[in-house]
């Protein structure tokens, strides 16, 4: 197999193994947020109103996070979900600290259009 091929595979791979990463880092400090808003004995107990809100909003902005072109939505599921920095996003996916600025801008704006009114 010719190397610049392994190389395509093997960030392919790591690509989608940092997403899930992000993705899971995610579900876990959403549980465990909603684990610390309980409280054991009854009192100030969250809402159930305010919980089924809170995950229709948490689906409206997924769903337009997954109508944004590829580049942008890994750029953000990379920022805000993996919690990585934008240094970090720049390496990962191998371009400029600048192209991630500005990916992260763009999808910021895109997102913002996309949920006005919906939140």
């Amino acid at each position: 197999m010719r190397p610049e091929k392994v190389e395509r595979f093997l960030f392919a791979v790591a690509r989608r193994v940092a997403l899930e990463y992000g993705r899971q880092r995610s579900r876990d400090a959403r549980d465990l947020a909603a684990l610390q808003s309980v409280d054991p004995q009854g009192r100030g107990k969250p809402n159930p109103r305010d919980i089924v809100a809170e995950r229709e909003e948490s689906s409206l902005v997924l769903e337009a996070i997954s109508r944004l072109p590829q580049r942008l939505r890994e750029v953000v599921t990379l920022i805000y979900l993996g919690d990585m920095s934008r240094d970090e996003v720049s390496r990962s996916l191998g371009i400029r600290r600048k192209s991630v600025y500005d990916y992260d801008w763009e999808a910021r704006r895109r997102l913002l259009a996309d949920l006005d009114g919906k939140l």
